[in-house]
Protein backbone atom coordinates (compact mmCIF):
# COMPACT_ATOMS: atom_id res chain seq x y z
CA UNK A 1 0.00 0.00 0.00
CA UNK A 2 2.86 2.33 0.91
CA UNK A 3 4.78 1.83 -2.49
CA UNK A 4 0.79 2.46 -4.40
CA UNK A 5 0.92 5.50 -2.56
CA UNK A 6 4.26 6.42 -3.43
CA UNK A 7 3.71 5.86 -7.25
CA UNK A 8 0.42 7.86 -6.91
CA UNK A 9 2.36 10.79 -5.62
CA UNK A 10 5.18 10.57 -7.79
CA UNK A 11 2.87 9.97 -10.98
CA UNK A 12 0.98 13.51 -9.89
CA UNK A 13 4.04 15.71 -8.97
CA UNK A 14 4.96 14.55 -12.98
CA UNK A 15 1.46 15.63 -14.22
CA UNK A 16 2.31 19.22 -12.35
CA UNK A 17 4.92 19.75 -13.99
CA UNK A 18 3.72 18.54 -17.54
CA UNK A 19 0.95 20.99 -16.87
CA UNK A 20 2.70 24.31 -15.23
CA UNK A 21 5.84 23.45 -18.18
CA UNK A 22 3.57 25.82 -20.64
CA UNK A 23 2.97 28.83 -17.99
CA UNK A 24 7.29 28.37 -17.30
CA UNK A 25 7.91 28.50 -20.95
CA UNK A 26 5.68 31.45 -20.90
CA UNK A 27 7.53 32.93 -18.03
CA UNK A 28 10.51 32.49 -19.77
CA UNK A 29 9.93 34.13 -22.84
CA UNK A 30 8.05 36.97 -22.37
CA UNK A 31 9.49 38.17 -18.88
CA UNK A 32 12.71 36.71 -17.80
CA UNK A 33 14.89 36.73 -21.52
CA UNK A 34 13.46 40.13 -22.17
CA UNK A 35 14.80 41.16 -18.82
CA UNK A 36 18.11 39.55 -19.45
CA UNK A 37 18.25 41.19 -22.91
CA UNK A 38 17.56 44.69 -21.61
CA UNK A 39 20.30 44.13 -18.84
CA UNK A 40 23.01 43.05 -21.18
CA UNK A 41 22.05 45.75 -23.73
CA UNK A 42 22.23 48.83 -21.23
CA UNK A 43 26.07 47.61 -21.18
CA UNK A 44 26.49 48.43 -24.60
CA UNK A 45 26.60 51.28 -26.90
CA UNK A 46 23.76 49.90 -29.05
CA UNK A 47 21.73 52.85 -31.24
CA UNK A 48 19.10 51.57 -33.40
CA UNK A 49 19.88 48.47 -34.24
CA UNK A 50 21.27 45.65 -32.32
CA UNK A 51 23.79 43.79 -34.96
CA UNK A 52 26.80 45.78 -34.37
CA UNK A 53 27.42 46.94 -31.19
CA UNK A 54 30.06 46.89 -28.19
CA UNK A 55 30.50 46.70 -24.71
CA UNK A 56 31.38 49.91 -23.20
CA UNK A 57 30.48 48.96 -19.12
CA UNK A 58 28.52 51.36 -16.84
CA UNK A 59 28.87 54.54 -19.43
CA UNK A 60 25.13 54.54 -19.99
CA UNK A 61 24.54 54.28 -16.45
CA UNK A 62 26.80 57.17 -15.90
CA UNK A 63 25.79 59.17 -18.42
CA UNK A 64 22.12 58.92 -16.79
CA UNK A 65 23.53 59.81 -13.59
CA UNK A 66 25.34 62.90 -15.00
CA UNK A 67 24.09 63.90 -17.99
CA UNK A 68 20.80 63.14 -18.73
CA UNK A 69 17.63 64.85 -18.24
CA UNK A 70 16.18 61.78 -15.81
CA UNK A 71 16.22 62.78 -12.75
CA UNK A 72 14.41 66.15 -13.68
CA UNK A 73 11.79 64.69 -15.59
CA UNK A 74 11.41 61.52 -13.06
CA UNK A 75 10.11 64.36 -10.64
CA UNK A 76 7.58 65.51 -13.24
CA UNK A 77 6.42 61.94 -13.22
CA UNK A 78 6.34 61.40 -9.19
CA UNK A 79 4.56 64.58 -8.67
CA UNK A 80 2.18 63.94 -11.27
CA UNK A 81 1.62 60.23 -9.86
CA UNK A 82 1.31 61.36 -6.22
CA UNK A 83 -1.19 64.38 -6.66
CA UNK A 84 -3.41 62.34 -9.65
CA UNK A 85 -3.54 59.36 -6.73
CA UNK A 86 -4.96 61.75 -4.32
CA UNK A 87 -7.49 63.27 -6.24
CA UNK A 88 -8.50 59.75 -8.11
CA UNK A 89 -8.54 58.22 -4.89
CA UNK A 90 -10.69 60.18 -2.98
CA UNK A 91 -12.98 60.73 -5.92
CA UNK A 92 -13.62 57.09 -6.66
CA UNK A 93 -14.29 56.47 -3.05
CA UNK A 94 -16.68 59.49 -2.78
CA UNK A 95 -18.49 58.01 -5.98
CA UNK A 96 -18.66 54.41 -4.56
CA UNK A 97 -19.73 55.65 -1.41
CA UNK A 98 -22.65 57.21 -3.22
CA UNK A 99 -22.98 54.03 -5.09
CA UNK A 100 -23.76 51.94 -2.58
CA UNK A 101 -26.39 53.59 -0.98
CA UNK A 102 -28.50 53.38 -4.39
CA UNK A 103 -30.46 50.25 -5.58
CA UNK A 104 -31.65 48.86 -8.29
CA UNK A 105 -31.76 50.12 -11.97
CA UNK A 106 -30.73 53.38 -10.61
CA UNK A 107 -27.49 52.20 -9.32
CA UNK A 108 -27.03 50.09 -12.59
CA UNK A 109 -27.89 53.70 -14.47
CA UNK A 110 -24.98 55.65 -12.75
CA UNK A 111 -22.67 52.86 -12.67
CA UNK A 112 -22.44 52.38 -16.49
CA UNK A 113 -22.50 56.43 -16.99
CA UNK A 114 -19.52 57.22 -14.53
CA UNK A 115 -17.16 53.94 -15.99
CA UNK A 116 -17.88 55.31 -19.73
CA UNK A 117 -14.47 57.21 -19.60
CA UNK A 118 -12.34 54.08 -18.82
CA UNK A 119 -13.14 52.57 -22.20
CA UNK A 120 -12.83 55.30 -24.57
CA UNK A 121 -9.78 54.97 -26.52
CA UNK A 122 -6.27 57.34 -25.79
CA UNK A 123 -6.63 58.56 -29.16
CA UNK A 124 -10.28 59.78 -28.61
CA UNK A 125 -9.52 61.30 -25.10
CA UNK A 126 -6.55 63.40 -26.44
CA UNK A 127 -8.75 64.88 -29.34
CA UNK A 128 -11.69 65.39 -27.40
CA UNK A 129 -9.74 67.58 -24.27
CA UNK A 130 -7.45 69.30 -27.19
CA UNK A 131 -10.54 70.74 -28.37
CA UNK A 132 -11.84 72.12 -25.09
CA UNK A 133 -8.02 73.24 -24.00
CA UNK A 134 -7.16 74.44 -27.53
CA UNK A 135 -5.42 77.48 -27.25
CA UNK A 136 -7.20 79.74 -30.22
CA UNK A 137 -10.52 81.41 -30.24
CA UNK A 138 -12.50 78.69 -30.80
CA UNK A 139 -11.26 76.37 -27.75
CA UNK A 140 -13.83 75.68 -25.74
CA UNK A 141 -13.21 77.01 -22.29
CA UNK A 142 -11.37 80.19 -24.32
CA UNK A 143 -15.49 81.20 -25.26
CA UNK A 144 -17.11 80.09 -22.43
CA UNK A 145 -14.80 82.50 -20.19
CA UNK A 146 -14.40 85.17 -22.84
CA UNK A 147 -10.82 84.67 -23.42
CA UNK A 148 -10.17 84.88 -26.83
CA UNK A 149 -8.76 87.97 -27.17
CA UNK A 150 -5.74 87.30 -27.08
CA UNK A 151 -6.42 83.41 -26.70
CA UNK A 152 -5.67 82.43 -23.69
CA UNK A 153 -3.00 79.18 -23.98
CA UNK A 154 -4.18 76.51 -21.47
CA UNK A 155 -1.71 74.24 -22.27
CA UNK A 156 1.49 76.78 -22.35
CA UNK A 157 1.61 77.67 -18.60
CA UNK A 158 3.94 74.39 -16.88
CA UNK A 159 1.32 74.90 -13.68
CA UNK A 160 -1.79 75.13 -15.05
CA UNK A 161 -1.14 72.48 -17.69
CA UNK A 162 0.05 69.96 -14.59
CA UNK A 163 -3.04 70.54 -13.61
CA UNK A 164 -5.20 70.08 -17.04
CA UNK A 165 -3.55 66.99 -16.84
CA UNK A 166 -3.81 65.73 -13.46
CA UNK A 167 -7.98 66.89 -14.19
CA UNK A 168 -8.00 64.83 -17.71
CA UNK A 169 -6.42 61.49 -16.13
CA UNK A 170 -8.53 61.71 -13.10
CA UNK A 171 -11.79 62.14 -15.52
CA UNK A 172 -10.32 58.96 -17.67
CA UNK A 173 -9.67 56.53 -15.01
CA UNK A 174 -11.60 57.32 -11.58
CA UNK A 175 -13.74 54.44 -12.48
CA UNK A 176 -11.46 51.97 -12.24
CA UNK A 177 -11.19 53.21 -8.52
CA UNK A 178 -14.61 53.25 -8.21
CA UNK A 179 -15.74 49.99 -9.45
CA UNK A 180 -12.55 48.27 -7.02
CA UNK A 181 -13.91 50.48 -4.35
CA UNK A 182 -18.04 49.28 -4.69
CA UNK A 183 -17.18 45.52 -5.13
CA UNK A 184 -15.06 45.53 -1.58
CA UNK A 185 -17.97 47.78 0.07
CA UNK A 186 -20.31 45.22 -1.39
CA UNK A 187 -18.23 42.74 0.39
CA UNK A 188 -19.26 44.95 3.82
CA UNK A 189 -21.77 42.99 5.59
CA UNK A 190 -25.51 45.05 5.48
CA UNK A 191 -26.51 44.06 8.93
CA UNK A 192 -23.23 46.34 10.28
CA UNK A 193 -24.53 49.69 8.49
CA UNK A 194 -28.02 49.04 9.26
CA UNK A 195 -27.51 48.60 13.05
CA UNK A 196 -25.58 51.48 12.96
CA UNK A 197 -28.30 53.32 10.99
CA UNK A 198 -30.69 52.32 13.50
CA UNK A 199 -28.31 53.61 16.19
CA UNK A 200 -28.51 56.87 14.55
CA UNK A 201 -25.21 56.98 12.82
CA UNK A 202 -24.92 59.21 10.15
CA UNK A 203 -23.64 58.68 6.50
CA UNK A 204 -20.41 60.50 7.54
CA UNK A 205 -20.04 58.57 10.39
CA UNK A 206 -20.63 55.15 8.52
CA UNK A 207 -17.80 55.86 5.96
CA UNK A 208 -14.92 56.80 8.60
CA UNK A 209 -15.62 54.59 11.51
CA UNK A 210 -17.40 51.48 8.79
CA UNK A 211 -16.58 51.75 5.06
CA UNK A 212 -13.03 53.23 5.30
CA UNK A 213 -11.56 51.03 7.77
CA UNK A 214 -12.83 47.83 5.69
CA UNK A 215 -11.88 48.66 2.68
CA UNK A 216 -8.12 49.73 3.10
CA UNK A 217 -6.94 46.57 1.31
CA UNK A 218 -9.21 48.38 -1.70
CA UNK A 219 -7.24 51.90 -0.99
CA UNK A 220 -4.02 49.75 -0.80
CA UNK A 221 -4.68 48.52 -4.37
CA UNK A 222 -6.09 51.93 -6.14
CA UNK A 223 -3.05 53.55 -4.37
CA UNK A 224 -0.78 50.81 -6.17
CA UNK A 225 -2.67 50.75 -9.27
CA UNK A 226 -2.36 54.31 -9.50
CA UNK A 227 0.83 55.43 -8.21
CA UNK A 228 2.69 52.84 -10.96
CA UNK A 229 0.18 53.96 -13.76
CA UNK A 230 1.56 57.89 -13.01
CA UNK A 231 5.19 57.62 -12.73
CA UNK A 232 4.53 55.09 -15.96
CA UNK A 233 2.43 58.22 -17.44
CA UNK A 234 3.51 58.61 -21.46
CA UNK A 235 -0.24 58.65 -24.09
CA UNK A 236 -1.56 61.85 -22.89
CA UNK A 237 2.03 63.50 -22.55
CA UNK A 238 3.19 62.79 -25.46
CA UNK A 239 -0.43 63.44 -27.64
CA UNK A 240 -0.30 66.33 -25.88
CA UNK A 241 3.41 67.42 -27.05
CA UNK A 242 3.00 66.37 -30.55
CA UNK A 243 -0.70 67.91 -31.09
CA UNK A 244 -1.88 70.05 -28.41
CA UNK A 245 1.34 72.48 -28.04
CA UNK A 246 1.94 71.40 -24.35
CA UNK A 247 4.57 72.87 -22.96
CA UNK A 248 8.02 70.23 -23.26
CA UNK A 249 8.69 71.94 -19.61
CA UNK A 250 5.98 69.12 -18.36
CA UNK A 251 8.10 66.21 -20.00
CA UNK A 252 7.38 62.62 -17.59
CA UNK A 253 10.55 60.07 -17.87
CA UNK A 254 8.40 57.91 -20.03
CA UNK A 255 8.22 60.47 -22.98
CA UNK A 256 11.95 60.81 -22.41
CA UNK A 257 12.52 57.22 -22.63
CA UNK A 258 10.80 57.15 -25.74
CA UNK A 259 12.05 60.15 -27.35
CA UNK A 260 15.69 58.52 -26.37
CA UNK A 261 14.96 54.93 -27.68
CA UNK A 262 12.60 55.26 -30.40
CA UNK A 263 10.68 58.45 -30.91
CA UNK A 264 13.35 60.55 -33.06
CA UNK A 265 12.77 60.60 -36.89
CA UNK A 266 16.77 61.32 -36.74
CA UNK A 267 18.55 58.43 -36.62
CA UNK A 268 21.44 59.97 -35.00
CA UNK A 269 19.42 61.00 -31.90
CA UNK A 270 18.48 57.52 -31.26
CA UNK A 271 20.34 55.72 -28.06
CA UNK A 272 18.53 52.17 -27.60
CA UNK A 273 21.16 51.72 -25.06
CA UNK A 274 20.25 54.22 -22.74
CA UNK A 275 17.04 53.91 -23.40
CA UNK A 276 16.85 50.63 -21.90
CA UNK A 277 19.25 51.84 -19.00
CA UNK A 278 16.71 54.50 -18.01
CA UNK A 279 14.18 51.66 -18.71
CA UNK A 280 15.89 49.38 -16.24
CA UNK A 281 16.03 52.13 -13.49
CA UNK A 282 12.25 53.24 -13.65
CA UNK A 283 11.58 49.93 -13.04
CA UNK A 284 13.54 49.86 -10.18
CA UNK A 285 12.03 52.44 -8.67
CA UNK A 286 8.33 51.76 -9.22
CA UNK A 287 9.22 47.89 -7.85
CA UNK A 288 10.60 50.11 -4.36
CA UNK A 289 7.68 52.50 -4.13
CA UNK A 290 5.71 49.34 -4.51
CA UNK A 291 7.34 47.70 -1.77
CA UNK A 292 6.69 50.56 0.68
CA UNK A 293 3.05 51.06 -0.33
CA UNK A 294 2.80 47.81 0.71
CA UNK A 295 4.50 47.59 3.92
CA UNK A 296 2.53 51.10 4.96
CA UNK A 297 -0.76 49.72 4.21
CA UNK A 298 0.38 46.08 5.71
CA UNK A 299 1.14 47.74 8.80
CA UNK A 300 -2.18 49.86 9.19
CA UNK A 301 -4.03 46.85 8.58
CA UNK A 302 -2.52 44.94 11.26
CA UNK A 303 -3.25 47.94 13.44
Amino acid sequence: MARKKDVLIKNRNLWGWVFSIQTVIAILVTLIYPLVYAGVLSFTNVRFTTVNFEFVGFDNYKWLFTESAFFADLWVSIAFAVVSTAVQTVLGFLLAFMLYFMKGKVQGFFKTALYLPVILPTAVVSSMWMIILAGDEFGVLNVLFGLTDPPFQWLGDKTIAFWAIVIINTWRYYGITMVIYLVNMSAVPKEVVESAEVEGASRGQIMLRIIIPLVMSATSLNIILSMIGGIQSFDLFYLFQTNGNLTLDLTPVGVLIFKTGLGSTNLRNIYLARSVTMSIVLTLIIATVTVLINKVFSRSEDK
